[in-house]
């Protein structure tokens, strides 16, 4: 499958850096995979988030299949996340996967995303959520192909 990422909130923290590359590596083994960081312009929060979701906007292409992580959307376990991924490489099409930054993304872009996923209730970094993706990706791949990674029961 090909995945493409979109993070908002520009250059990742050095911090998270190791963490970022592993999941790239692990799933590069398998797929093919690609990572944008985009970073909105503007001086209010709003204009902001309006850029990094025009930028993405610009990016997908008609034809992806999108998925966002924003905390408006829906809950799904981590076995559901895999059937998601197994429709879209069904469809053939190329997964999108898209993290804001700090100020989220715009209706538009949440509009034009085949689902919305929320990791919880709660609120986390950008750097940590653009981890949390990638993995669940990973994991979801995981599940779909049987792999001992994932030993929920």
């Amino acid at each position: 499958m090909k995945f493409l990422f979109l993070f908002g909130g520009g250059k990742w923290d050095e911090d998270a850096l190791p963490l970022k590359d592993a999941y790239t590596t692990k799933l590069a083994r398998t797929e093919n995979v690609e990572e944008r960081l985009i970073t909105g312009k503007g001086k209010t929060p709003t204009e902001l988030r309006d850029g990094e979701s025009t930028a993405m906007l610009i990016t997908i292409k008609p034809s992806d299949f999108l998925i966002i992580f924003d905390e408006r959307g829906k809950k799904l376990s981590s076995e559901r996340f895999a059937d998601l991924l197994s429709r879209a490489e069904q469809d053939g099409k190329r997964i999108v996967i898209a993290v804001g930054g700090a100020y989220g993304m715009n209706d538009a872009l949440r509009e034009r995303a085949q689902q919305v996923v929320a990791f919880s209730d709660m609120i986390f970094p950008h750097d940590l959520a653009r981890i949390m993706a990638m993995e669940q990706v990973y994991r979801g791949l995981g599940i779909r192909k049987g792999s001992p990674y994932h030993h929920a029961g």
